[in-house]
């Protein structure tokens, strides 16, 4: 009886699954429930199928944290040192087996602030665009990553030393 509530219903999509969360869940933003609906369509719907789009997802925090630590650093062994760290991390290996969005919030963070970081050093239309994407992902990722925006919005006023200015 429990088993048909543990497969993916072929009547209902993408969609419903959004709606459903809207309704029902709505502390959980979309964008990961609904690469978990597709992902189960094409590959499984077992509990090893769902929780490897979390793996998946993880093996994306090695280039985010490689590229934050450039940015930050303009040193690629303290990148390479950064991901190593990362792979033995055991939240990153406990988050890259749990059948939820942490794994993708991790990388929207570190691609968002690498991606600031980039903005405001090279302050080119192309750079912020990324910068308003990965934190846009972010937000439909998860609803803390506001609290992200806002250190991210407290870094620039601090670099700018808190006058107006076009950044």
């Amino acid at each position: 009886v429990l088993g048909k509530y543990q497969q993916i219903n072929p009547d209902r999509g993408v969609a419903d699954t959004v709606n459903y969360l809207v309704t029902s869940d709505p502390q959980h933003p979309p964008l990961y429930y609904s690469m978990v609906r597709l992902w189960a369509q094409i590959s499984s719907d077992s509990l090893g199928g769902i929780r490897s789009l979390s793996a998946v997802i993880s093996l994306l925090i090695f280039p985010s944290v490689y590229w934050l630590c450039l940015e930050l650093f303009s040193a690629p062994i303290v990148a390479w040192v950064a991901v190593l760290l990362m792979a033995i991390s055991p939240f990153e290996v406990f988050f890259a087996q749990e059948a939820r969005q942490y794994c993708l919030w991790m990388v929207t963070i570190l691609l968002s602030t690498a991606a600031l970081l980039r903005a405001m050093g090279r302050d080119t239309k192309v750079s912020w665009t990324l910068y308003t994407l990965t934190l846009t992902f972010g937000l439909y990722t998860h609803l803390l990553t506001i609290l992200v925006a806002f250190a991210h919005a407290i870094y620039v006023a601090i670099r700018q030393h808190f006058r107006f200015h076009k950044t």
